[in-house]
């Protein structure tokens, strides 16, 4: 991949933590597409705790993770200055939280300044939209994310880059069973388990329909979140009569087995970006039957066998299936061509190729580094005086502001 090397990009990368979900996976996704492009690389987050911390051994010299229990948000913002002064990136990249934002205020112009969205949902653009005059660019993971912000104004100046996520091969490769017609069909939801966003609500629905229309089927159900309990008593009458299994919580490693003997990846949520469990499962060779949430999962889908839903119906996403289930014969067809799809446009090599293009494209110019400013002399962008309009994640910011308006 030095091919794709046309200057010298040494970005830093920094989240607000690295909890258990599709933000973190695409770092360590990111991680492993910048070592095999022969791309220098540093990880910073700004809590403590990493659920995938065996996954990102391979990468342990290059990540930094502060413990918030400890040390206050000033000081962490301190010592992140100390790393960047000293590792000297072109880039610093902002991929998670308004936390990561305000590390931007204090990154001398010269550097290349960025801000990723990965969830096309209000609250990224907002903070996104408070901290601009810091970005000298913008990332978007999904083609629907990036015509969102080519249609917001304050955004069409700054440079708009495509992202889109990339996932490796799976361990196992797409299970080939010559006997698909002969056995219930396979359908997994791998995920986080909660009703805001997802709305895991609807899988008892769901089922109902599917036991509705006759489809002989096994549910598998992986994945962990606030509701787990509440969906496993919810879907306790299917898993009584066997034809469906609650997995839980499951590590990095084993998803790709998991979904290797599936045969269909299910996703009814309300609002995405591009989900990394979702390419994942075509490069396992899984159908996917998911909400039809615009033009990426449109293009995503197309010529794959794969079926889109609105939304809006829920009840349509057990006819998806039933569709997918009348063509057993097809289905090997199906399976292939969805790993073919991942292959040729969501591997780690589609993804670096996105990366270097975008990242070689925002300005970052050679410069001392001697000179980091020390603290903004002017208010955080975030209206910090509220507090009534923001968790306790942000009460760092308001010492913060105390500290700077004391100087």
């Amino acid at each position: 991949m030095d091919k794709y090397k046309k200057k010298d990009i040494r970005p830093i990368l920094i989240t607000s933590c690295l909890s258990l979900g599709g933000s973190t996976t695409f770092l360590l996704n990111l991680a492993r597409a910048f070592t095999k492009a022969g791309i220098e690389f540093r990880i910073i987050s700004l809590e403590a705790g990493n659920p995938l911390k065996s996954e990102f051994l391979p990468f342990s010299g290059k990540i930094k993770i502060f413990d918030h229990r400890k040390i206050i948000f000033e000081d962490r913002a301190k010592e992140v200055l100390k790393l960047l002064a000293y590792f000297k990136p072109s880039h610093v990249v902002s991929c998670l939280g308004p936390s990561s934002l305000e590390i931007l205020r204090y990154v001398p112009k010269g550097v290349g300044r960025i801000g990723l969205i990965q969830s096309n949902d209000p609250g990224p653009y907002r903070s996104i939209k408070r901290y601009r005059k810091y970005l000298d660019g913008i990332g978007a993971v999904s083609m629907e994310i990036l015509n969102q912000l080519k249609r917001t104004n304050g955004f069409r100046k700054k440079f708009l880059g495509d992202v889109r996520y990339g996932v490796g091969l799976p361990k196992r490769k797409p299970l080939k069973n010559r006997y698909l017609n002969q056995r219930p069909i396979r359908i997994l939801y791998c995920g986080r388990v909660i009703e805001e966003q997802k709305r895991i609500g609807l899988l008892p629905h769901i089922l109902r329909q599917l036991d509705h229309l006759k489809v002989d089927y096994r549910f598998t159900l992986a994945g962990d979140g606030p509701d787990l309990v509440k969906t496993t008593k919810a879907i306790d009458p299917w898993i009584e009569k066997g034809t469906a299994v609650v997995l839980g919580k499951i590590s990095q490693r084993e998803v790709g087995g998991i979904m290797s003997l599936n045969d269909i990846y299910l996703l009814f949520s309300d609002y995405e970006g591009l989900p990394l469990s979702l390419l994942e499962g075509m490069a396992s060779g899984l159908v996917p039957v998911v909400s039809d949430l615009g033009q990426d999962f449109k293009e995503l889908i197309k010529g794959t066998g794969g079926q889109l839903v609105d939304p809006q119906s829920p009840q349509n996403y057990a006819k998806a299936i039933l569709k997918i289930s009348k063509h057993k014969n097809k289905l090997a067809k199906y399976k292939s061509l969805c790993h073919e799809k991942w292959k040729s446009d969501f591997n780690l090599e589609a993804m670096i190729r996105r990366w270097v293009a975008f990242l070689n494209n925002v300005p970052s110019k050679k410069r001392g580094f001697a000179k980091w400013d020390k603290s903004p002399k002017i208010q955080a962008p975030l209206p910090l005086q509220n507090k009534k309009l923001f968790h306790p994640f942000f009460r760092p910011f308001r010492r913060l502001k105390k500290l700077l308006t004391q100087r």
